[in-house]
C-alpha cells in the first residue's frame, strides 16, 4: 500500500461551465481515449476507462505521484531495472454486480496502482485478490476454483494499492447506493502501469504481454522497450501478422 496527500485540484466550476469554457482557455488540453471495460446487458451497469491518449498527458497525471512512486517501485524492479510508466488512466462506472477474477498483463514485470478518486464505503469500492503464498495450486493450474484464500482490500482516499500484473484480482461487485452517488457521480479510481523494460523483454512473450497491456487502454501506451508512445492505430509486428486471415 502507498499513502500520499490527496491532489487539490481548482474550484468545482458548474458542470455546463466546466463543459463548454475549458477548451476555449488558454492552457494545455489533456486528451483520452475512452472505452467500455467489458460488456453488460444493463445500460445502468458498467465500467468505462478514459485513458491518456497523447505522452503529455500521461506525464501530467503522473507527475503529482512520481515522487511517492519512485522508491517503491525501484525496490520492486530493482534499483538498475529501466522502468517505464505506460499508461494512466480514470476507470469510472455506476454499477457492476458481475465481475471475474483475473490476472491484468500475466507478467511480473508490470505493475499497478490504482487509487481511489472520493472516499467510498467498503460496499462501492473494493478489491478482492489472492496472495501468491496461500494459493498455490491456484497459480500451478492458473484455476480460479483452486484458491484456497481470498482477501478483501477496501479502497481509501489518500491510499493506493499496487500489484503485479500476474496477481488474480476482482473488482469487488457493487451496486449503485439507493441515494444515488451525489456529487461523486459514481464510482470513480484512477490507475498508473509501469513495467520493467529489460524484465519485459527477457521474459520472450513481448508481443503478447504488449497486447494484453493496449487491450484495457484503447491501444494507448508507451511501449516500454522503444518507449515509443503507441496509439490505436499503431500495431506491432506481431498483430500485423496475424491480420491477414
Amino acid at each position: 500500500r502507498l499513502s500520499f496527500e490527496p491532489i487539490r485540484s481548482w474550484p468545482r466550476w458548474p458542470y455546463c461551465l466546466r463543459r463548454f469554457l475549458l477548451p476555449f482557455l488558454p492552457i494545455p488540453q489533456l486528451d483520452f481515449a475512452v472505452g467500455d471495460q467489458g460488456e453488460s446487458e444493463d445500460e445502468e451497469e458498467f465500467l468505462r476507462y478514459a485513458n491518456a491518449a497523447r505522452p503529455d498527458t500521461l506525464e501530467e497525471l503522473v507527475a503529482p505521484f512520481e515522487e511517492h512512486l519512485q522508491p517503491l517501485i525501484q525496490g520492486f524492479f530493482g534499483a538498475k531495472e529501466r522502468v517505464v510508466t505506460v499508461s494512466a488512466q480514470f476507470i469510472f462506472g455506476s454499477a457492476k454486480t458481475k465481475t471475474e477474477a483475473h490476472r491484468d498483463f500475466l507478467s511480473r514485470n508490470t505493475v499497478s496502482l490504482l487509487t481511489p478518486l472520493y472516499e467510498y464505503t467498503p460496499e462501492q469500492a473494493a478489491l478482492h485478490y489472492w496472495r501468491f503464498d496461500e494459493n498455490e495450486q491456484l497459480y500451478r493450474t492458473e484455476k480460479i476454483e483452486r484458491g484456497r484464500l481470498r482477501r478483501t482490500y477496501h479502497y481509501r482516499r489518500g491510499e493506493a494499492v499496487v500489484f503485479s500484473g500476474d496477481l488474480f484480482h476482482q473488482t469487488a461487485p457493487f451496486k449503485k447506493p439507493a441515494e444515488g452517488w451525489g456529487s461523486k457521480r459514481c464510482r470513480a479510481l484512477f490507475c498508473v502501469v509501469f513495467a520493467a523494460a529489460d524484465g519485459l523483454r527477457a521474459e520472450g512473450k513481448y508481443d503478447e504481454i504488449i497486447r494484453n497491456m493496449r487491450g484495457p487502454s484503447g491501444g494507448f501506451i508507451m511501449d516500454p522497450e522503444t518507449e515509443e508512445w503507441l496509439t490505436a492505430s499503431v500495431t506491432t509486428s506481431e498483430d500485423s501478422d496475424g491480420s491477414g486471415a
